[in-house]
């Protein structure tokens, strides 16, 4: 296996970072800030990405309805950069898919509570087939969706990472706009 190595680790930074990633010189590393694992499809790492605030970039996960009756967020979401790397030879993957989230805010005293973030596939939330907070009411091992969690305390610092299975939980609460979830430390080896 070949080991990815960050110039930066997870957490909380005051200004825009450049991210630099390295490995063994004859393997590639392919990135994605979507969530998803990446795939020889996804982006191909050449340069320092640049990560800086998302402030004014528009909203699309949190406007997806999730309940009948209809809602638009308050006001912009605090969003987050996500990114999830991997290396290959070829077509083959050679390495763990490493899973990373920076927040990007000027303000030292921005977080008052530890901060959850929960990473995975769009689809496994809000996909109109499969998407668990969809189809809320349906429950049980079968629609458990692997993610990666990251766990940060009030000062931004990263505090616990891992993979593991989450499922919508409760009952007439599920179909609120807010949900519940429930994780599961199961080993998921694709996502770390």
């Amino acid at each position: 296996k070949y080991e990815i190595t960050f110039s930066h680790p997870p957490g909380h930074y005051l200004d825009t970072i450049f991210l630099e990633m390295e490995t063994a010189p004859e393997v590639a590393i392919y990135y994605t800030t979507d969530g998803s694992i990446p795939t020889t499809e996804s982006s191909l790492y050449t340069n320092p990405l640049m990560l800086g605030t998302k402030a004014g970039v528009p909203d699309s996960l949190s406007i997806i309805q999730c309940t009948e009756t209809p809602y638009e967020p308050l006001q912009e979401s605090k969003k987050a950069n996500v990114i999830r790397a991997r290396s290959f030879i070829g077509e083959n993957p050679s390495s763990i898919v490493y899973t990373h989230t920076y927040l990007i805010d000027s303000n030292p005293n921005r977080y008052t509570l530890p901060i959850v973030s929960l990473i995975g596939e769009a689809d496994h939330f809000f996909d109109s087939e499969t998407g668990i907070c969809v189809h809320h009411h349906l429950i049980g091992p079968s629609w458990e969706r692997p993610v990666h969690i990251e766990l940060f305390d009030t000062s931004g610092a990263l505090q616990y990472k891992a993979p593991c299975g989450v499922r919508i939980h409760g009952l007439s609460s599920a179909a609120a706009r807010q949900k519940s979830f429930k994780f599961y430390a199961q080993l998921y080896t694709c996502i770390v």
